[in-house]
C-alpha cells in the first residue's frame, strides 16, 4: 500500500498541470490507498477532491504547501490530521493570501497544531546554502508536534547518497523520513506542459534553458517506487494517511448571521409582522383569503425551515438601497414565485395575480437552501456590498471565487508568445476562431478545414496547437463571481479558506460547493440596464417606474417594428427577428418571448406562432390542461406549467410536482420510474384513463428538459418592458444613458448612435470647448464626450476639463499652447484633431496636423520654465495658420480609426457625389423590399462552408443611414473572393428574402 503526499494541481496556475480528475485516474491506475494535493497557500481542491475520491476509493488527505523564505527558501508540506488541523490550514491559507502578511517559521509552527508536517530534503534543508541542517532539524524536533523529513526519490548516484546521509542524519534527532516523490504532471510525456508553464510564469521563451525540470516528477508505480526506496520511508506513506481523518459529518455547518431588529421579538415574528403590514400595503388594505393563506402558507414553510433571518438579511438590504436611492431589480430567478419576497418589497411581481409558485423557489419537501438573487444597477452593487460587510463585519462577508481558464484563443495566444510564432499567424487561428461556433481547439482542428490546413502545413503552428490543445481549460488564474456573496454568523474562516482580492474577502472554494458547507448564497448582480433606467427615471423625474401601464400602446409599437435596439434581452438580431414575427400586444407575450428564444426550446417557436394565429386549432389533450397553457398558446414553455400540470393531472402536492420537474430536467433514471408510476397511478384515482395519463406524462416529459423558470421570466420580461417603455415614450434620455454606459466599446458606440439617428436624434461630434467625459443632452441631440476617443482616457480628460475652468480654449494655438502646459501629448492632440474635436477653430483637420510642428515651436515659446511653469503670451506673436489641400474621405478614415466610427459624414456620400449615384439606399431597400442598385462599404465580412464544402459570404454592408446583411452564395462569392475585404466600397444587386438580407445575384467591386 501506498499514498502520494507530494502532488501539484493545476489550482497552483501556471505550475501544476493537472486537473483534480487526471490526478485521481492515474492514482486509482496504479491502485494507490490514499493522496494528497498540495497546492502552493492554496486550498481551492479540497471539496473536489473529497467528493470525487470517494467514487474511487482512494482516500484524500487535505493539504497545502508553503514555502518560507528567511534566511533560504525551505517548502513546507501541511497535512490536516482532524477537524482542528483542518481549520488551522484554512487559517494559515487566509493569511497567506493577504499580501502584507509575513510567513514565518512562528507562523508555521502556530498553525499546524493537529497538523502533520513535512519539510523537503531535496530543494529545502540539504540544497540551501545558508543552512545548518543539523540546527534546523534541531529546530523542527523541539517546534513540530508532529513532522518528517522528504526523502526524494533516488532517481541519480548523487540523490542516493544525499538521500542515505539525510537519513543518518535523521536518524541521529529521532526524526522519522517518508517517501516523498514529486509529481507534478501526470506521464513522462506531459513534461513538455510543465515546462510550458514555466516558461509563461517567468515570461520566457519556451526554449530557455533555464526553464529545468525535473523529467521523473510524474507518477510511478508501486514496483518503481520499490527500486526508488526503503520499505519503512513507503510504509511511513501510509502511516501519515491514516493520522489524516478531517470528518466534515461532524464539523458544525455554517449558519447565517441573526437578524438584529429594535423590536425585542423573534426573527420568526418580526418576519411575520412586517409581511403582514407589507401585505396590507401591496393590496390597498383589500386581503382576500387567497393572498392570506399564501401568506401563511409561506411563513409556515420558511419558519420550519429557519430561514426567517436570511429573509430578513435580504429585506434589510433593499431597504438600505431605497433610502440611499439605488434602484432594485423587480425580481430574478424563482423568488419571484414567493408572495413573502413581493410583500417585503424583495420583488415587484404579484405571484399570485401572475400564477408564479412558491414551491419553485423552496420546497419544503426538498431540503435546499433558499436562493434569493437581487439586481442593483452595476455602478452601485459595491454600495451594496460594502453596506453589508460593514454590518455583519468583514470577517463574516465573502465574495465566492470563480477560475479564469485558458479558452481556446488565450491559449493560441500564451503559447504563442513562448514559441515566437509572428502575431499575424496568431490573429489568423484566433480569428477563425471568434467567426466560427466551435469553441475548442480540437473542435476548430476536426471540423474546420481551413484551421486544420494552416496548422498542418506549418511545423510551429503544428507545435503550437499541440501545446496549446494541453492546457485550453486549466485554470489560469482566481476571479471574483459576479453576484455572490456568502455570510454566516461565526467567522468565515471557521468554514471555507479564504482569498484577499482587490481588499476583498473571496472564499477559496467555489460556488458549487458552498452549499454542502451551510453557506448560503445571496446573488447581487449590477446589471448596465438597471443603471439605465435609473438614470432616464431620474432624468425625467416625473414618472414612477413600477407604476407604468403594461398596455402602452408606443411600447407595444415599438417592438413589433423591431427597435430593440439597447433594451435587454431583446436587442440580439434572432430575438428581434422573432419579436417582429410575433408583433406582441400584451405583456405575457413578450414574457413568452424570453422564456422561448434560447437552444432548445426554440423548437417550439414555430407551434407558439401558429397556435396564436389559429387559437382554435389548439389541441389541449384535456380541458383541464386549457387554463394552466392558454397563456402560452398550448405550448408548455414555463417550469411552473409542468408543475401544474401533474398538480391538476396526478394529483400531485406542487412540491411533489417540483421534484417531478427536477428529476425530469436533471435525467435522474431511478427517481423518474417511481415517479412515472406514481403519476399514472394518482391520474388513475382521480378518474382519467392510463392511457391518457400515459400521454400527459410523455408530453410534459418532452418538455421538460426546456422548461423555463416562469417566475425568472416575468421578472426578466418586465425589465425589458421597462426600457422599451422609456425608449418610447423618452428616447432622447433613453439614448443619452444608453450611450454613456458604452463608453470604449466603439462597436456598441456605433450600433447605437446608428440607431438614434434614424430617430432622428442628432448625435453631434465631440467639441474641446464643451464635451465632457460623459455624453451631454442638447435639443434633439447629444454631444459626444471627449472619452470616446482612443488614446484619450479619463486622466486626460480631467486634464482638459480642469483646464477649461480657466477660459474655453479661444483657438488652435491656444488650445495647443495650453494642452502643452498641461501635458497632453501631441499623439493625443492629434487624436483630438482626427476625432473633430477642434473642428470648431474653423479649419481643416489636415492642415491643423500639419501646423502642430509650427503650434508646438511656438508652445515651447511661451511656456515660461518656473515651478510651476506657466504662460507668458506676450512674449512673442502667434505664427500664422496656414491652409492646405485636405481631402475629405482620408479625413473620415481618420476619423473612424480613433472613433470606431463615422461620425461627422459618412464617406459613402462624398463617394456617391462624385460618382453622382442615382441608385437606392439601404432604409429604401428595406422598406419597399425591392432592390434594382445598391451602393456601400463592406462593414463585416463572415465565411461559412456549405454542406457540400463550397465558401460562401455572410456580408454587412452599410450605408450613410442604415445596414444590411448580404447573402453571397458560393457561385457569387468565388467571383470576388480574393478580392473583397473590409471597408471596400462594393455595388451590387440582388433579392430580398424575408429576413430583410439580399441574395446578391451581382456584385461590382469599386475602386
Amino acid at each position: 500500500m501506498y499514498a502520494q503526499l507530494d502532488i501539484k494541481s493545476s489550482y497552483s496556475f501556471l505550475d501544476g498541470v493537472m486537473s483534480v480528475d487526471e490526478i485521481l485516474q492515474q492514482a486509482h491506475t496504479f491502485n494507490y490507498a490514499a493522496l494528497a494535493i498540495n497546492d502552493v497557500h492554496n486550498m481551492h481542491h479540497v471539496m473536489e477532491l473529497l467528493e470525487k475520491s470517494k467514487k474511487l476509493n482512494i482516500k484524500p488527505i487535505i493539504s497545502m504547501r508553503t514555502t518560507i523564505s528567511h534566511p533560504d527558501p525551505i517548502v513546507y508540506l501541511i497535512y490536516a490530521k482532524n477537524n482542528k488541523g483542518y481549520q488551522n490550514m484554512m487559517a494559515y491559507s487566509s493569511k497567506l493570501n493577504i499580501e502584507s502578511f509575513e510567513n514565518t517559521f512562528e507562523q508555521l509552527v502556530e498553525h499546524t497544531k493537529d497538523c502533520v508536517v513535512i519539510v523537503y530534503g531535496e530543494g529545502g534543508i540539504i540544497e540551501t546554502a545558508n543552512i545548518d541542517t543539523s540546527a534546523y532539524l534541531k529546530l523542527y524536533k523541539q517546534s513540530i508536534n508532529d513532522f518528517y523529513i522528504g526523502i526524494s526519490n533516488n532517481s541519480s548516484n548523487k540523490w542516493y547518497v544525499d538521500n542515505q546521509n539525510l537519513k543518518l542524519l535523521c536518524a541521529q534527532f529521532d526524526i522519522k523520513t517518508v517517501a516523498l516523490p514529486k509529481v507534478e504532471f501526470k506521464t513522462v510525456e506531459d513534461r513538455e506542459v510543465k515546462k510550458l508553464f514555466v516558461a509563461l510564469s517567468n515570461n520566457r521563451l519556451f526554449n530557455d534553458h533555464a526553464n529545468y525540470i525535473n523529467d521523473k516528477n510524474y507518477f510511478f508505480d508501486y514496483p518503481t517506487l520499490e527500486k526508488y526506496y526503503d520499505q519503512t520511508d513507503l510504509a511511513a506513506t501510509i502511516e501519515i494517511a491514516e493520522k489524516c481523518n478531517v470528518n466534515f459529518e461532524t464539523m458544525e455547518e455554517a449558519t447565517l448571521p441573526i437578524f438584529e431588529s429594535n423590536h425585542n421579538v423573534s426573527s420568526d415574528e418580526y418576519l411575520v409582522s412586517l409581511c403582514a403590514t407589507g401585505l396590507k400595503r401591496r393590496l390597498n388594505n383589500q386581503v382576500s383569503s387567497v393572498y392570506s393563506d399564501r401568506l401563511k402558507f409561506e411563513l409556515s414553510v420558511i419558519t420550519n425551515m429557519k430561514y426567517s433571518d436570511y429573509f430578513l438579511i435580504v429585506y434589510d438590504v433593499i431597504l438600505f438601497a431605497r433610502k440611499n436611492n439605488i434602484y432594485v431589480g423587480p425580481g430574478r430567478g424563482s423568488s419571484a414565485g414567493s408572495l413573502v419576497a413581493y410583500v417585503l418589497g424583495i420583488t415587484h411581481i404579484d405571484p399570485v395575480a401572475n400564477n408564479l409558485l412558491f414551491e419553485r423557489f423552496l420546497n419544503p419537501e426538498r431540503i435546499s437552501l433558499p436562493d434569493i438573487d437581487i439586481d442593483f444597477p452595476d455602478d452601485r452593487r459595491a454600495d451594496i456590498i460594502e453596506y453589508v460587510t460593514e454590518k455583519y463585519g468583514a470577517d463574516h462577508v465573502a465574495q465566492i471565487v470563480t477560475f479564469g481558464t485558458f479558452a481556446a484563443r488565450q491559449s493560441l495566444r500564451d503559447v504563442g508568445k513562448a514559441l515566437q510564432i509572428p502575431s499575424y499567424k496568431i490573429d489568423r487561428l484566433s480569428k477563425m476562431i471568434s467567426t466560427s461556433k466551435l469553441t475548442t481547439l480540437s473542435e476548430m482542428y476536426e471540423k474546420n478545414s481551413l484551421f486544420k490546413k494552416e496548422i498542418n502545413n506549418d511545423p510551429k503552428l503544428l507545435e503550437l496547437y499541440s501545446l496549446a490543445q494541453k492546457i485550453e481549460g486549466k485554470p489560469r488564474h482566481t476571479s471574483i463571481h459576479a453576484a455572490g456573496i456568502i455570510m454566516s454568523r461565526e467567522p468565515l474562516v471557521n468554514h471555507v479558506p479564504l482569498l484577499h482580492v482587490a481588499q476583498s474577502a473571496v472564499s477559496q472554494y467555489s460556488m458549487n460547493y458552498l452549499e454542502q458547507l451551510g453557506l448560503n448564497k445571496i446573488d447581487f448582480l449590477g446589471l448596465r440596464n438597471l443603471s439605465i433606467i435609473s438614470e432616464v427615471v431620474s432624468a425625467i423625474g416625473t414618472i414612477e417606474i413600477l407604476k407604468i401601464p403594461l398596455d402602452d400602446k408606443k411600447t407595444y409599437e415599438l417592438l413589433q417594428a423591431g427597435d430593440t435596439s439597447g433594451l435587454f434581452q431583446l436587442e440580439s438580431y434572432g430575438m428581434t427577428e422573432l419579436i417582429k414575427e410575433l408583433k406582441p400586444t400584451i405583456f405575457s407575450e413578450l414574457v413568452a418571448v424570453i422564456a422561448l428564444y434560447r437552444p432548445g426550446p426554440s423548437n417550439n417557436i414555430p407551434a407558439f406562432l401558429k397556435n396564436r394565429q389559429h387559437p382554435e386549432q389548439i389541441e389541449y389533450y384535456h380541458p383541464k390542461l386549457e387554463p394552466i397553457l392558454k397563456e402560452t398558446y398550448g405550448v408548455i414553455v414555463y417550469q411552473e406549467q409542468i408543475m401544474q400540470v401533474a398538480q391538476v393531472m396526478a394529483g400531485f402536492t406542487l412540491a411533489k410536482a417540483d421534484i417531478l420537474r427536477k428529476a425530469m430536467s436533471s435525467k435522474q433514471a431511478d427517481l423518474l420510474h417511481s415517479l412515472r408510476a406514481d403519476f399514472i397511478l394518482g391520474s388513475q384515482k382521480i378518474g382519467y384513463t392510463k392511457q391518457l395519463a400515459e400521454k400527459i406524462y410523455d408530453l410534459i416529459e418532452k418538455f421538460a428538459n426546456y422548461g423555463f423558470n416562469k417566475a425568472h421570466s416575468y421578472a426578466y420580461g418586465l425589465i425589458a418592458y421597462q426600457m422599451a417603455y422609456l425608449k418610447a415614450n423618452y428616447n432622447l434620455e433613453f439614448t443619452l444613458s444608453l450611450l454613456n454606459g458604452v463608453i470604449g466599446s466603439s462597436h456598441k458606440l456605433s450600433e447605437y448612435i446608428s440607431a438614434a439617428r434614424k430617430q432622428n436624434i442628432r448625435v453631434i461630434g465631440p467639441n474641446i470647448n464643451y464635451s465632457q467625459d460623459r455624453f451631454l443632452k442638447g435639443n434633439n441631440s447629444i454631444l459626444f464626450p471627449l472619452t470616446g476617443i482612443k488614446g484619450i482616457g479619463k486622466a486626460v480628460v480631467n486634464k482638459i476639463l480642469l483646464e477649461r475652468q480657466s477660459g474655453l480654449f479661444k483657438d488652435f494655438f491656444d488650445f495647443i499652447a495650453r494642452s502643452n502646459l498641461i501635458g497632453i501629448s501631441r499623439a493625443q492632440v492629434e487624436a483630438l484633431i482626427n476625432a473633430g474635436a477642434l473642428d470648431l477653430f474653423a479649419h481643416n483637420r489636415t492642415s491643423m496636423l500639419e501646423m502642430c510642428d509650427s503650434a508646438y515651436m511656438y508652445a515651447n515659446l511661451v511656456k515660461v520654465e518656473v515651478e510651476p511653469a506657466y504662460l507668458d503670451f506676450d512674449i512673442v506673436s502667434k505664427p500664422k495658420f496656414k491652409s492646405v489641400k485636405h481631402y475629405p474621405l482620408h479625413e473620415l478614415e481618420l476619423e473612424k480609426e480613433v472613433l470606431g466610427m463615422y461620425l461627422s459624414e459618412h464617406p459613402i456620400v462624398t463617394y456617391k457625389q462624385e460618382l453622382k449615384y442615382k441608385g437606392d439606399h439601404i432604409n429604401s431597400v428595406k422598406q419597399t423590399k425591392r432592390t434594382r442598385q445598391l451602393l456601400g462599404i463592406v462593414n463585416k465580412i463572415k465565411t461559412h462552408r456549405t454542406k457540400f464544402g463550397d465558401l460562401m459570404a455572410f456580408v454587412e454592408l452599410i450605408d450613410e443611414q442604415d445596414e444590411i446583411d448580404l447573402v453571397l452564395m458560393p457561385n457569387v462569392y468565388k467571383l470576388v473572393q480574393s478580392e473583397l475585404h473590409e471597408n471596400q466600397y462594393i455595388e451590387i444587386s440582388g433579392k430580398i428574402d424575408k429576413r430583410d438580407s439580399i441574395l446578391v445575384e451581382k456584385i461590382e467591386i469599386r475602386k
